[in-house]
């Protein structure tokens, strides 16, 4: 099963890029059972530039085995790669956007949902 055509895009308005290299994943996570489905994105944010423009991210990624049918809230997280702290969530890249931080995950929300049907 392939995602459908998902992009999003963004706007670096005056923050540096990362120096070290990071993970970009769209995370699916279930609205009943807010398990997480993190999918890595052949992207990353060293690439956008302050002051750039947008910059639009195409996911075309396929979605795990393990996804059932349902409701996901949207989200992004910008983990470091290292294996030791890739889950931690105070070592990941939080947006400057209010209210769409999840402390908790580390994750930045899009603000938005996808229904996933069979």
């Amino acid at each position: 099963m392939i995602l459908p055509y998902i992009f999003f895009t963004l706007k670096n308005e005056g923050c540096d890029t990362p120096y070290y290299a990071r993970d970009l994943e769209l995370v699916l996570q279930s609205k009943t059972t807010k398990a997480a489905n993190r999918i890595k994105i052949d992207a990353g944010p060293r690439l956008w530039l302050p002051d750039d423009g947008d910059t639009k991210v195409n996911v075309v990624e396929k979605l795990p085995s393990t996804l059932v049918p349902g409701e996901y809230d949207v989200l992004l997280n910008l983990p470091d790669p290292e294996p030791t702290l890739n889950t931690n969530p105070a070592y990941s890249i939080r947006f400057a956007n209010k209210d769409v931080w999840e402390p908790t995950k580390g994750y930045n929300s899009l603000l938005t949902s996808i229904s996933i049907t069979e």
